[in-house]
């Protein structure tokens, strides 16, 4: 179904015009074979089955797992990451599939995909203290906090816009797009959707929610935002590369090549790379965002996915959803 209150909103007619065939993006460059960073795995935590999506509260040492196997995935994993091991586990709605944290706040948003809600969790007692119905299978989750809006993808539609104050959802954004990840950028308060089924990103005014520019990449699905550097990174999936965006111009600019169909991408401005997974072959990749090669890669377990940096502890946790375990990586 559909959100209830509001109807879709009006959609830019600015948007390039929609790709008609899988575009070509010519790798800037190939596997390094001088890494120029060490990654290490030195943990591998178990947590539960199927683990999608990861959230990191830095400060207070915890890691919150979104488990989300489709019969059995009710629940959140807390990890201590002092002692890396279980300190609670949160029961939720069917299949959560995306968190996002609000530390400030003490709430944790998640994504009910079979529940088409989202709830709204308080990490000090664990338990949920709301419930909002967005829309039909909702997945990923953007928040942004200074605004006071949390960014929800829809299967139906691009996403729906939550207002966390009201706990209501405020307007959604068109057209169908079936969407596989989306990034937010705060700065310059725009939200990226991209979709292999369509072939494209849509770049979104996170304000206004209109629709503004369409980016055509032929398998898109991970995808983060630096926003010092102006870039969106993309993993193309089939084209086992990862595309390299110019937010200011929605310009391809490059792309790097990585080995085993890179599916979800993190940044870390502050040391100048990426992070890529592979789902298909059980690894993370390290790209310098200065040279844009590859700087080095670690094994890691089955079907990897949602990678998440801790750049104050230098460490990296990606969740292994096939194994239902998280890797801590060293970044060195």
């Amino acid at each position: 179904g559909v959100p209830s209150g509001p109807a879709p909103l009006e959609v830019a007619t600015t948007s390039r015009a929609e790709p008609t065939s899988r575009q070509a993006v010519t790798p800037s460059a190939v596997i390094s074979s001088a890494p120029r960073v060490s990654l290490k795995v030195v943990d591998t935590m178990k947590v539960g089955k199927w683990p999608a999506s990861l959230a990191l509260d830095s400060a207070a040492g915890r890691l919150y797992v979104a488990n989300a196997d489709y019969d059995s995935g009710h629940t959140i994993t807390v990890m201590d990451l002092g002692q890396g091991s279980k300190l609670k586990t949160i029961l939720v709605g069917r299949t959560p599939s995306g968190i996002s944290l609000d530390s400030d706040a003490g709430r944790l948003y998640v994504s009910e995909l079979r529940d088409d809600r989202v709830a709204l969790v308080d990490t000090s007692t664990g338990k949920v203290t709301a419930r909002i119905t967005v829309g039909n299978g909702p997945a990923v989750t953007a928040l942004d906090p200074v605004n006071g809006r949390l960014f929800v993808s829809l299967y139906s539609t691009a996403l729906t816009v939550v207002d966390v104050v009201k706990l209501k959802s405020i307007g959604t954004v068109g057209p169908n797009e079936y969407p596989d990840d989306m990034a937010y950028d705060a700065g310059a308060e725009r939200v990226y959707v991209g979709g292999s089924m369509k072939k494209r990103v849509l770049v979104i005014d996170g304000t206004s929610r209109k629709v503004l520019d369409s980016i055509g990449i032929a398998d898109p699905r991970g995808m983060a935002v630096d926003s010092a550097s102006s870039r969106l990174y993309v993993a193309n999936f089939d084209r086992n590369e990862v595309v390299v965006i110019d937010t200011s111009t929605n310009e391809i600019v490059g792309a790097v090549k990585v080995k085993g169909n890179p599916g979800d991408v993190a940044v870390d401005s502050s040391r100048g790379l990426v992070f890529v997974t592979s789902w298909n072959g059980q690894s993370v990749t390290a790209i310098d965002t200065g040279s844009l090669t590859v700087a080095g890669s670690a094994r890691v377990g089955g079907y990897p996915t949602a990678p998440v940096v801790d750049a104050a502890n230098g460490k990296l946790y990606v969740a292994n959803a096939e194994d239902g375990t998280v890797s801590v990586v060293r970044i060195g």
